[in-house]
């Protein structure tokens, strides 16, 4: 192979997408997905670099040259045998997609896939579903609808925060006054139906930006149920804010969802039942909306943050980065594990570290004052 280098012209195949290079640890790295069997695979910066020139009009030595020019070092013959090993075994070369050869990794695929997917129950393929009514939503993702739907959720905000006390001091017992069993499993279905167009808005963002949306469904993480739309393929966005976007979609239009609730509760009679749902939306339903906005749990604020800044894993390796400091602190390690050590990502994990600790702080501030105030009424 490598004594033919002037013949030979690798070319991976027209169907595998790359993924922009995002910051994991000190590392850059990019996603990688072959179309025909689902599956994803993440490559470090010179595996990619190397990938990604064998177009089928450069040869071996061509490519080897550039790499030589860009990284300043050679490959040498069992890095080569080493890297068209696992794109063979991969399949993704032209000509090595045998049909036995990608059953075999659709089963893998499937495997992994009910491996990750511990706990999950699937309701729905709604990939075809989200391609047909695309285009009559695409409305939606134009700046002439966004910036003034962006507006009103301001003003629902303000709104909300101007009116909390008021319409928790109204809800709680009208709540009392109207419960019932019909009540509840009225509050339930709102609250399933607000879930269920989160997700799929998540599904159509990714859709709207170049991705397919195979799943969507509920998932077991002890002691809740989750709802969950599986867009893996965000990570292969280029621009940065569609990846953002995506992942704020359910939170978008969730929010529009809120108006006429409250609305609803602001304009209904005094302690009718149609004010009591209308409070119950806009106290319950709103601030749960806007906690999934907080950035330090993996909600979507988390996935937010995380794309918009082009890291993968930026809680996991915050807690290293920190973890790491502390050691060095008191023991006087001198080095970092090798993913650590790139400076500009360790400032991005060390300010994330010290917001994180400055909101459990606020957190469980906030829980102990409400246990304070609880403790003093009951006393009192």
């Amino acid at each position: 192979m490598i004594n033919s280098t002037e013949l030979f012209r690798p070319q991976v195949r027209t169907d595998i997408v790359f993924g922009p290079p995002m910051l994991y640890g000190g590392a850059t790295v990019y996603y990688i997905k072959d179309t025909l069997t689902g599956q994803f695979y993440r490559i470090g910066a010179k595996e990619y670099f190397l990938i990604s020139r064998m177009d089928g009009t450069r040869t071996l030595e061509q490519i080897e040259a550039e790499y030589r020019l860009t990284f300043n070092r050679r490959l040498s013959p069992q890095s080569w045998g080493q890297l068209f090993s696992l794109l063979n075994k991969r399949s993704l070369l032209v000509g090595t997609t045998g049909a036995n050869t990608l059953h075999m990794l659709k089963q893998e695929e499937e495997k992994e896939r009910v491996r990750k997917g511990s706990g999950r129950l699937s309701l729905a393929q709604p990939d075809r579903f989200l391609e047909k009514i695309l285009p009559w939503l695409r409305f939606a993702f134009h700046p002439a609808f966004v910036y003034p739907a962006l507006a009103a959720m301001l003003i629902l905000e303000v709104f909300f925060f101007l009116s909390v006390r008021i319409a928790v001091a109204e809800l709680l017992p009208d709540l009392g006054h109207y419960f019932s069993l019909s009540l509840v499993l009225l509050l339930g279905a709102l609250v399933c139906i607000f879930l269920a167009t989160h997700e799929f808005a998540h599904g159509l963002a990714c859709k709207y930006f170049g991705g397919s949306v195979p799943e969507i469904g509920v998932i077991w993480r002890a002691p809740f149920l989750y709802a969950y739309c599986k867009i893996d393929d965000v990570v292969l966005f280029h621009n940065r804010w569609h990846r953002v976007y995506t992942a704020f979609a359910g939170i978008f239009v969730n929010l529009l969802m809120v108006i006429p609730f409250a609305l609803l509760w602001r304009f209904s009679p005094e302690h009718s039942l149609t004010q009591v749902i209308g409070a119950f939306v806009l106290v319950f339903v709103n601030l749960f909306t806007l906690a999934n906005l907080i950035p330090f749990v993996e909600l979507d604020g988390y996935l937010m943050l995380k794309y918009a800044l082009n890291v993968l894993d930026l809680r996991e390796h915050s807690s290293r980065t920190w973890y790491y400091r502390i050691r060095k602190g008191i023991f006087k390690e001198s080095d970092n594990p090798a993913d650590l050590n790139e400076r500009s990502s360790q400032r991005i994990y060390l300010v994330y570290g010290v917001c994180s600790l400055i909101y459990l702080l606020l957190f469980v501030g906030f829980l102990l004052f409400l246990l304070a105030t609880l403790l003093q009424r009951v006393i009192t």
